[in-house]
């Protein structure tokens, strides 16, 4: 048979023709129709119509005088008429000889298929049985009529590209053509649920097939797309057909009506295997309806062919079928025995309509619906003798269609057969393998010697033997013998339960024996172990470590004592952070040399999460960490890391360096950080044999004016008066005088006795009658040594490292200070924001953006104005801002109260969009400027980069924890930060209403609480919880999980340590461990 073939349809002509005069019948006589035959007259309505059309348009005739033949075989000759007539193949009606020997136009029976054999022949549908034969009297099986219709609609390559059918009924060369023919509704499986490929073809499946082929034909593509045909083809599916291949199908959108009203919703859309068309099916069935689809989203749209309409009726029942093989009954008196039966609908489908919705009889006994099914449950009566005989009846009142049929009443019951399907997961869905220590179901059907099926639970597990060859997948429920369990998944029966029992990974092979004939079937079943470690190595470590080094309490400095582990499942995927802790009762984790592991390797903690945790360093030298899966020894991976000399201060560098130049009314901020020898930030100093002294030399401007700058700590003397003095001051008031000021490091994270000078927040303040200055700074480190040849406070010291820059005060009236001012915004990325009313409906204009700025101020943008000398060097200038503009106040605006006591400007985002905002302000000359800001806004919900704890862990008194704490408070994680998509930072430090080193109110942006803060995390949706709790009472301390507010409402040691955990929709999370004392 021919497998490769032509496309044939450069001449076929459109079925919208198919009526026409050119395929009309030749003759005067009165046309006939479905009327003019006995064995058609019974045919529901729409079936008839099909009919119909096939008759008069010549392509169908009767085989005799008011005889269609639906039932007999179809031949090859009449195949060869129906196909040329179908695809509008040219058909030589002069013909006079054919290609083939057994073809003969004087042949009586079959000689007028002639000319639409060559017809067929020559388009490539077919090419013979063999070299120079036809057999125009054979017949066709459903297989060939598959294939040759698919060829006739173009369609080969794609059915050599289909994933092929798996059915045994098909033969292996026909497999992918009949997987289309189903794919496109040109057929259906019998009424067992197999294509039966084999088979002879009717002339009743010729008709229909023919009739589904017509709305297929490929139209020829002219560069423009249009609608090809529209039409229902199931009770709830509309078929819309291209008249050419899409290849980006998502692009494609229909605008539909009902009646004359728009639908936009109430269906999905699918596309067929060839991407031409589209099958809109709707969330409930059609009603008699005119339809009109107009097709759009293609670049290229012919405006003749966009618009198509198509009509729908109410479902009808068309044919009902009792699904047996068998004319006879078991004779199990009062056993409930399972009629399937199949309602096919005028579509040709197979209808929803459940069991219920039917009359059902029987003549002997009673039956009982199955819900949602086409099936029912007949009980026999008590007394039955073999030979007796029933009747069974199904009726559908609506559609005045009905199905009888008389069995005879044989053998008791055996179970003779089982067909295995698919393994199902828990949710009835297929799946590939089961899952280490889950279960599964295997989908089967088991059947008894007349062919009925068996369901029910006592019955299957009577009559059906599970074996394995392997103990590790065992079945039916744990503790019970029966394999088979109460309905789970699928229709009502009875299923089979497998459950893989290890953590091991292998195939088993699945052995099901129906017990009454000694038949098997097998199936080999995939375990996999998804989630469980199959394989470990170490991540990227590049940190030093060191004699001494241990836990702080602080999550950046301790990084380095975290271990990396990647982790792997049998099936490749890397386990997260919390699948490789909730693993680690499966990993042996040890250690050699002077690195000693926490009691718990594998950490619960943050960012931390999944890794190994070094609980401290305690000797210098080579150190190796091993980890083994404890299920599989032979799996391990080894770390070697370096013991270094214990840790001293090395370098001191800017965390933050000044700007270069700035101008009077204005501040500058610098900040220093310390770092040993190894490159690594030094924040302690538990000796106390560190010292920094700050040197502030004024070297050169108007000596009268220097009291009017300073660098100062931004920490005041009275943290809670935002008008004291500041804390630390260095001012000179001479042209070469050198003020200095000493400062330490804090002994550990919990020391507060010292104002440690580590990134502590330093500026020089400029005075707004600050004149042109110059001024260096220096910051020098210095150890206490003994032999050290500074003395300080009575100690010695040596000078270990220094850093130095100069900061110079401009005068921008001078004629030769030349600024180039601009307007920004503050932590912003890209000028983006959110679009806060499109989001969440807050309104817009300055109505919104004020009750943004009121209520989710950390979602607002502050606008400042910032300068740059002429080489481009930054100039710290102080934002002068007389008024905002924006270009459109549905996108983004000024909050009316916008203007705060500092002078500060804030915009917000109203609708999705872009738009300019206008800045106007006075510049160092106090001319007026203007600079403009185009901004854009998007409907995004913001979402977490980065969350972060300052610390991480801390003792924290019970007192304390049962008056409430929120988890950023100053007694536990300090603060706690969200960084969005926008650059939005979202700040809780601290207790809400507590007070900064400036004296200024704490961030506290993300809950607002006695009439303070915001509501950021509205916004954000982190959520909080408790974990890794131990006591006797772990419902003694909870967390709000909107708020992250920890209350403890137990007794002493109901709780004595637990975690608080934050997590981000994005998947960022932090925590925060808490010993109770």
């Amino acid at each position: 048979m021919k497998k490769t073939l032509s496309t044939i349809l450069s001449l076929a002509i459109a079925f919208s023709m198919f009526s026409s005069s050119a395929l009309a019948a030749t003759t005067t006589t009165k046309a006939k129709s479905s009327k003019d035959f006995t064995d058609l007259m019974n045919l529901d309505n729409v079936t008839k119509e099909k009919y119909d059309e096939l008759i008069a348009t010549s392509v169908f005739d009767g085989i005799a005088e008011g005889t269609f033949g639906l039932k007999e075989n179809m031949n090859r000759a009449q195949f060869a008429k129906v196909a040329a007539l179908i695809f509008g193949l040219p058909v030589d009606m002069t013909l006079t000889t054919s290609s083939f020997s057994d073809v003969s136009g004087g042949d009586p029976a079959n000689g007028y298929a002639m000319p639409y054999i060559e017809a067929i022949v020559k388009a490539g549908i077919t090419d013979g049985v063999a070299e120079g034969k036809y057999d125009p009297t054979g017949q066709v099986t459903k297989e060939q009529l598959a294939a040759f219709l698919l060829r006739g609609l173009g369609l080969e390559e794609n059915a050599q590209n289909i994933t092929a059918i798996q059915d045994a009924s098909v033969s292996d060369w026909a497999k992918g053509y009949v997987a289309l023919a189903l794919d496109r509704g040109l057929m259906s499986n019998s009424i067992n649920g197999t294509f039966g490929g084999t088979t002879a073809a009717s002339r009743e499946l010729l008709a229909m097939a023919s009739y589904e082929s017509k709305y297929q034909i490929k139209s020829v593509f002219s560069g423009k797309y249009a609608i090809a045909s529209m039409k229902a083809t199931d009770a709830n599916v509309l078929s819309i057909r291209l008249n050419g291949v899409v290849a980006d199908t998502s692009a494609v959108t229909f605008a539909l009506t009902k009646n004359g009203l728009p639908v936009a919703d109430g269906y999905t859309t699918s596309w067929s295997a060839d991407k031409s068309t589209a099958m809109l099916t709707f969330d409930t069935k059609f009603d008699d309806a005119s339809w009109t689809a107009t097709l759009g989203g293609l670049s290229s749209i012919d405006e003749a062919g966009q618009t198509a309409k198509a009509t729908t009726v109410k479902e009808k029942i068309a044919k009902i079928e009792l699904v047996t093989t068998s004319d006879t009954l078991p004779n199990n008196p009062s056993a409930k025995l399972r009629i399937d039966f199949k309602a096919t609908n005028q579509y040709g489908k197979q209808s929803s309509v459940s069991a219920s919705e039917f009359d059902l009889h029987a003549s002997l006994g009673s039956v009982t619906p199955i819900g949602g099914e086409q099936a029912f449950y007949l009980t026999l009566p008590s007394t039955l003798n073999r030979d007796d005989r029933l009747s069974l009846t199904v009726i559908h009142q609506d559609s005045g269609t009905q199905a009888n049929k008389v069995f005879t009443i044989g053998d008791a019951r055996i179970v003779s057969k089982v067909e295995l399907g698919d393994l199902l997961g828990t949710s009835g869905s297929v799946i590939s393998s089961i899952e280490s220590n889950s279960y599964a179901y295997l989908d089967l059907k088991v059947y008894d010697q007349y062919g009925l099926r068996v369901d029910a639970l006592d019955e299957l597990n009577k009559g059906v033997t599970v074996t394995f060859s392997d103990s590790d997948l065992d079945k039916g429920n744990e503790g019970e013998s029966g394999a088979f369990v109460d309905n789970a998944v699928g229709d009502d029966a009875a299923d089979l339960k497998l459950r893989a029992i290890s953590d091991k990974v292998k195939d088993v092979v699945v052995t099901v024996f129906a017990n009454g004939s000694g038949e098997s079937v097998t199936k080999t079943v995939p375990i996999i172990a998804t989630n469980v470690p199959s394989s470990v190595q170490f991540g990227t470590y590049s940190y030093t470590l060191a004699k001494g080094d241990a836990p702080s309490g602080d999550e950046s400095l301790d990084a380095k004592l975290y271990l990396p582990l990647i982790v792997k499942d049998d099936q490749g995927n890397t386990l997260s952070a919390q699948d490789i802790y909730d693993n680690r009762d499966k990993f042996t984790i040890y250690s050699s040399g002077g690195v000693t592991l926490a009691d718990q390797p594998i950490s619960n903690s943050g960012s931390n999460k999944g890794k190994i945790a070094i609980a401290g360093v305690n000797t210098k030298g080579s150190s190796i960490i091993t980890v083994q899966l404890k299920d599989n020894p032979q799996v391990q991976t080894q770390l070697k890391v370096n013991v270094n000399d214990e840790r001293k201060a090395d370098t001191i560098m800017f965390s933050q360096a000044p700007a270069k130049y700035m101008t009077a009314g204005t501040d500058n901020e610098m900040k220093i950080k310390l770092y040993d020898q190894y490159g690594s930030e030094l924040k302690y100093d538990a000796n106390g044999q560190y010292l920094v002294r700050y040197s502030l030399t004024a070297s050169g401007g108007d000596e009268a004016s220097l009291a009017a700058t300073s660098l100062s700590s931004a920490q005041r003397v009275d943290e809670s008066d935002a008008t004291s003095a500041r804390k630390y001051v260095l001012q000179p008031t001479k042209i070469g005088q050198a003020v200095t000021r000493d400062f330490h490091l804090a002994a550990d994270s919990s020391d507060t006795s010292n104002d440690s000078i580590y990134d502590k927040s330093f500026k020089f303040y400029t005075a707004a009658d600050a004149k042109a200055a110059n001024y260096t700074y220096k910051a020098t480190l210095y150890k206490q040594d003994s032999t050290g040849t500074v003395t300080i406070n009575g100690n010695s010291y040596v000078e270990v490292n220094n850093l130095s820059t100069t900061m110079e005060v401009l005068d921008p009236s001078n004629v030769n200070t030349n600024l180039t001012y601009e307007a920004y915004l503050d932590k912003s990325i890209d000028n983006t924001m959110l679009a806060a009313d499109d989001f969440m409906s807050v309104g817009t204009g300055a109505q919104g953006a004020s009750t943004m700025y009121d209520t989710y101020k950390p979602f607002t943008k502050e606008v400042k104005i910032r300068a740059t000398k002429d080489k481009g060097d930054e100039v710290k200038v102080s934002s002068n801002i007389v008024s905002l503009t924006s270009s459109d106040p549905q996108v983004a605006d000024v909050a009316s109260k916008s203007k705060d006591k500092d002078s500060t400007h804030y915009i917000a985002g109203g609708k999705e969009g872009q738009a300019a905002v206008t800045v106007m302000f006075y510049d160092g000359k106090k001319n007026m400027q203007t600079s403009s800001l185009k901004v854009s806004t998007k409907k995004e919900a913001p979402a977490v980069s980065s969350l972060k704890l300052k610390k991480t862990g801390k003792s924290v008194s019970m007192a304390d924890l049962q008056a409430g704490l929120y988890l950023w408070d100053a007694k536990l994680g300090e603060k706690l930060t969200a960084l969005d998509q926008y650059g939005d930072e979202i700040v809780g430090e601290n207790a809400p209403g507590t007070m900064n080193e400036e004296g200024q109110a704490n961030d506290n942006m993300l809950v607002r609480s006695k009439g303070v803060g915001y509501n950021g995390n509205e916004l954000l949706k982190l959520s909080f919880y408790v974990s890794d709790i131990s006591g006797a009472n772990p419902d003694a301390v909870s967390v709000d999980e909107n708020t992250g507010f920890i209350q403890y409402t137990g007794a002493a040691d109901d709780v004595t340590s637990f975690k608080v955990n934050v997590i981000a929709p994005s998947g960022e999370q932090a925590s925060f461990d808490v010993d109770v004392k």
